[in-house]
C-alpha cells in the first residue's frame, strides 16, 4: 500500500469513527425542523399560529437548523469529489434528484389533483425548490459544484461567495450565498472534525475548544434571541453562525467517540434524515387535514404533528429499502456493472 493509499484508509477510517458525532448532530438539526413545522404548519394553510412564544423560540433557533446540515453536508462532502465525474452526477441523480421530483409532485399534490393537473404539471417553474424542498435542490447543486471545483479550496470558495452576499445584501435569494457558505466553509474544516481524534490527546486543547465553543453558543443564542434569528442571513452574522456550529461539530467529535444508548435515537434521525425530511411536511398536511376535520382544539396540533410525523418517519424508515417504499427515496434501476462489482 503506497503512502497516498494509506492517508486515504486512515481518513476513511477517522470518518467511520466520526460518523456517529455527525449523525447526532444531523438528527438534532432534523429534531429542530421537524419541531418548527409542527408550529408553522398549522399556520400556513389553516390559520392557525403558532403562540407568539414558540414563534419567537423557532426563529431564534434558525442558526441552528440549516445552516447545520448544510456545514455537515460540506463535511462529508469531500468523500463525493474523491468520484468519478460520471460517477458522481449518477449517484446524484439517483439519490438526491429522483427523491426530489417525486416529493416534489407529492407535495404540490397537496394542493388538490386537479389543480395540479391544471397548474403545476405545466408551470416549470414550480418544481425549482418547491416548500420545504428547496434545502434537497441546492444541496444537489452545491455537491455538484464542489466536485466541479475540486480543484479549488473550499475555503476560497466560501470567501467569494462571502464578498458575493455583501455586494447583493439585498438580493432575495441571498440565502443562497449564506448555505453555499456553510457548506464550502464545511467541506474546509472537513479534516478538522473528522480527524479531531488527535485532539482529544491533549487536555488543555479539549478545554479550550470545549470553552470556545460555549462562547459561541451562547453568543449565537443571544444575538438570535434579539433579531429573532434574522442575523443569521447578514454578512455580519454568518461568520458567528458558521463558527458556531464548526464549534458544534468539532466539540461532539472530539467528546463523543462511540453511540451510546441516551443518543441512538438522535442518531437513527441522523442517519436516516433525508427520509424524515422528505416526508415530514406531506404527512403534518395530512394529519392537520385529519384534525381539523375532527375538530381537534388548535393547541393540540403541534404536538399531534411532532409526534405523528417522527413516528411515521420511523416506520417509513425501517421500509426504505424494501420496494416500493425504496422508490420514493432511490431511482429503482441500477447498473449491473456495478451491482456485480459490488457482489465481487
Amino acid at each position: 500500500m503506497d503512502e497516498r493509499q494509506r492517508q486515504r484508509s486512515t481518513a476513511d477510517h477517522h470518518r467511520q469513527r466520526r460518523a456517529p458525532a455527525l449523525d447526532l448532530a444531523r438528527g438534532l438539526a432534523i429534531l429542530l425542523l421537524i419541531a418548527f413545522h409542527s408550529f408553522d404548519v398549522p399556520g400556513f394553510r389553516w390559520g392557525n399560529p403558532p403562540p407568539e412564544w414558540a414563534s419567537d423560540l423557532m426563529l431564534t433557533l434558525t442558526p441552528f437548523r440549516m445552516p447545520l446540515l448544510f456545514v455537515i453536508a460540506g463535511v462529508l462532502a469531500v468523500s463525493h469529489n474523491r468520484k468519478k465525474p460520471v460517477e458522481l452526477l449518477g449517484s446524484v441523480a439517483r439519490k438526491i434528484y429522483w427523491p426530489y421530483l417525486v416529493w416534489t409532485a407529492i407535495l404540490l399534490n397537496t394542493a388538490g389533483f386537479s389543480y395540479f393537473l391544471t397548474h403545476y404539471a405545466t408551470d416549470f417553474t414550480a418544481w425549482i425548490a418547491p416548500g420545504y424542498l428547496w434545502f434537497i435542490f441546492y444541496l444537489g447543486i452545491f455537491i455538484l459544484v464542489s466536485r466541479l471545483l475540486s480543484g479549488i479550496p473550499s475555503w476560497s470558495i466560501a470567501v467569494v461567495l462571502l464578498v458575493g452576499l455583501i455586494a447583493f445584501e439585498s438580493f432575495e435569494y441571498r440565502a443562497v450565498f449564506v448555505y453555499g457558505i456553510c457548506f464550502f466553509a464545511g467541506a474546509a474544516i472537513s479534516q478538522c472534525v473528522l480527524s479531531a481524534e488527535t485532539i482529544m490527546q491533549r487536555s488543555g486543547a479539549r478545554a479550550i475548544v470545549l470553552a470556545s465553543g460555549a462562547v459561541l453558543l451562547l453568543s449565537t443564542l443571544i444575538a438570535s434571541s434579539l433579531t429573532l434569528g434574522g442575523f443569521a442571513f447578514r454578512p455580519w452574522g454568518i461568520a458567528l453562525t458558521f463558527s458556531t456550529n464548526a464549534a458544534i461539530l468539532i466539540s461532539l467529535s472530539i467528546y463523543y467517540r462511540y453511540s451510546s444508548a441516551a443518543s441512538a435515537a438522535v442518531e437513527y434521525l441522523g442517519r436516516n434524515s433525508l427520509v424524515f425530511y422528505l416526508s415530514h411536511w406531506p404527512i403534518m398536511v395530512a394529519v392537520m387535514t385529519l384534525a381539523t376535520t375532527l375538530n381537534v382544539e388548535p393547541h393540540y396540533h403541534a404536538a399531534l404533528l411532532f409526534g405523528i410525523s417522527l413516528a411515521a418517519g420511523c416506520i417509513i424508515a425501517t421500509l426504505r429499502r424494501h420496494p416500493p417504499v425504496a422508490w420514493f427515496f432511490t431511482f429503482p434501476w441500477r447498473n449491473p456493472r456495478m451491482r456485480d462489482l459490488r457482489k465481487n
